[in-house]
């Protein structure tokens, strides 16, 4: 089952199902983040489990429900 990632960085706030890589990677890219790290964040989101919180350079990143 998926569930949805929360990216929250100092100017906005997002949430996708982690099933939708191109709008993480468009969102992360869009917001400052290099290629390398936003194809790395939506390669493993849809591995990562509910509850998971990471940081990521002036982001914080949430797998919910």
């Amino acid at each position: 089952m998926y569930g949805t990632i929360i990216i929250k960085t100092a100017s906005a706030q997002a949430q996708f199902k982690t099933w939708a890589h191109d709008s993480i990677y468009t969102f992360l890219t869009d917001h400052g983040y290099s290629h390398d790290t936003a194809a790395d964040v939506a390669g493993w989101a849809d591995l990562a489990s509910v509850g998971e919180e990471y940081e990521l350079d002036g982001a914080a990143i949430i797998i919910v429900d």
